[in-house]
């Protein structure tokens, strides 16, 4: 809202029709099928879910038409729901989708609110931009967590807490963030992360937001198809000596290096050259994108009467005409790649200029993504920064900055639930554990002898100055005298018994 005065952010709610097999499962339920007999039913459907209509599945399905002659209540819950197939729908939010109007379009679209005051609409793509505004997707929110964490670790770092917003680029053009860009070492960075893009970045080496801008919508499956990367290399330096249908178009296409790319360049062409605006000009856009011979001829002869009005000749403006006819499948939403490149170059730079706060923060934000997190610590190991192994007395909650590295979590070496985690890291504020027999002493009565074996299996305890296998057998022997001691597995109330004539037997079955 600060970089768009006036402008109004909404989330979109989406209308999806209710599937046969979910109306199937909702009716189960209503008609107390049984839990059995609706997870028969729904298995049976889901096998045949292509067939089409009820009468096609119950054909290609013997176990789903022998239910159905034999429970009177299955086959009221199949009519029913094949009955209100196609009429029932629900409605998904999904807050990595966002509708931004103009101030012009605040009256055209109806507004819900939810319980935190959060707003709503329903509009489709087209209906958005019919008014003015467009449609914003966030892809890839681990990212935004990312960047969020990031600026907190660097405002909360000694050496930065002087400085004014240090983490903020100053503006969009920082020379470090963009040799790191050119050279393809985006690994970490917000879209800039697959081998695709990665190669094309090093071919055409942005050196300007507004050059990224470009290859992020340069590199999607029309343009790519087109090959129009290509082209945008050629080009570079040619603006002047490059030929237009005519010399209305030129000033629209010359930051795209004369490629027709963005929806918002097809309505400067249809402004410049025809004077088209309003509803005149979405009619024509419209019709020019969808390719209907009945709009479209109406749409050349609205386009070729307000050139001529311009000025144009007839010819001319049949070129200009046909030229955007045949681009215009390339072209997409400019400030949907404007938000998706400032996304983009706010990770690159932080990558750039913070790059241990910033892979600390990434590695965080992946949470359960395996595949991501070791992409992201197989980069670490050959690029830096160094990546230290979990340990006892130095590892944190998650990953944490430790110096000019990153210290990796307990949770990365081995199996620990939140709250063991907890019961170490409170003990450890107190004071570092000075030895394993230390930590066992301050932590026996509330630790369980199999973590504390799994901590020294994993290595948690290797700088303690042990290997492994000592540190193993350490802890066993030292859960093993406690234990003989009656101290561990004792009862609250019961009288402790003599020992056996094998005392080194426990039994969880004593009194």
């Amino acid at each position: 809202e600060e970089l768009l005065p006036g402008y109004r952010f909404r989330f979109l709610l989406q209308r999806e029709e209710s599937s046969f097999i979910t109306l199937v499962k909702e009716l189960c339920e209503k008609l107390e099928v049984g839990e059995a007999l609706t997870g028969e039913i729904q298995q049976a459907i889901a096998s045949e879910r292509r067939r089409g209509g009820l009468a096609e599945i119950l054909e290609s399905s013997e176990s789903l038409a022998h239910i159905y002659n034999t429970e009177k209540k299955v086959r009221k819950v199949l009519h029913s729901a094949a009955a209100l197939h196609g009429r029932v729908s629900h409605f998904v939010h999904n807050s990595s989708k966002i509708g931004v109007l103009p101030p012009e379009g605040e009256d055209k679209a109806s507004c819900v609110k939810g319980d935190n005051g959060e707003e709503f609409i329903m509009l489709d793509r087209e209906a958005i931009a019919a008014h003015g505004g467009w449609k914003l997707v966030v892809q890839q929110s681990h990212f935004l967590s990312a960047l969020a964490d990031t600026v907190t670790r660097i405002r909360t770092t000694e050496n930065h807490l002087n400085k004014h917003e240090e983490w903020r680029p100053r503006d969009l053009n920082d020379i470090s963030t963009f040799d790191m860009i050119c050279d393809g070492d985006t690994v970490g960075v917000y879209l800039l992360e697959s081998r695709g893009i990665r190669d094309l970045l090093t071919k055409i080496r942005p050196v300007s937001f507004d050059d990224l801008v470009n290859v992020i919508s340069l590199y999607r499956p029309a343009p790519l198809e087109g090959r129009l990367w290509q082209k945008y290399v050629e080009n570079a330096g040619k603006m002047e000596n490059m030929y237009f249908p005519h010399r209305s178009i030129a000033a629209p296409l010359e930051m795209t290096r004369g490629l027709l790319l963005y929806r918002e360049q097809v309505r400067e062409i249809l402004l410049e050259s025809a004077g088209l605006k309003g509803q005149d000009a979405v009619f024509v856009e419209r019709a020019l994108r969808m390719k209907d011979p009945s709009d479209l001829q109406s749409a050349r002869l609205t386009f070729i009467r307000g050139a001529i009005e311009r000025e144009i000749d007839e010819k001319d403006a049949q070129k200009i005409f046909d030229y955007v006819l045949h681009n215009i499948g390339f072209t997409f939403d400019k400030a949907f790649s404007c938000t998706q490149a400032y996304i983009s170059y706010r990770s690159a730079f932080l990558k750039a200029h913070h790059p241990v706060e910033y892979f600390a923060a990434l590695l965080d934000s992946t949470g359960d993504v395996r595949d991501r997190k070791k992409r992201y610590l197989d980069y670490l190991e050959t690029k830096g920064p160094k990546v230290f192994p979990p340990e006892v007395n130095y590892s944190g909650r998650g990953f944490i900055r430790e110096n000019a590295a990153i210290r990796a979590p307990m949770s990365e070496a081995c199996d620990m639930t939140a709250e063991e985690i907890e019961t170490v890291l409170q003990e450890r504020g107190t004071g570092i554990y000075m030895s394993l027999e230390d930590f066992l002493e301050r932590l026996s009565g509330n630790m369980a002898m199999e973590t504390a074996i799994n901590m020294a299996e994993c290595g948690l305890f290797d700088s303690l100055g042990m290997g492994r296998k000592e540190a193993r057998d350490i802890v066993l022997a030292f859960y093993d005298e406690h234990a003989r001691a009656g101290e561990f597995f004792r009862t609250h109330a019961e009288p402790s018994r003599p020992d056996s004539d094998n005392d080194s037997q426990l039994s969880l079955f004593d009194d």
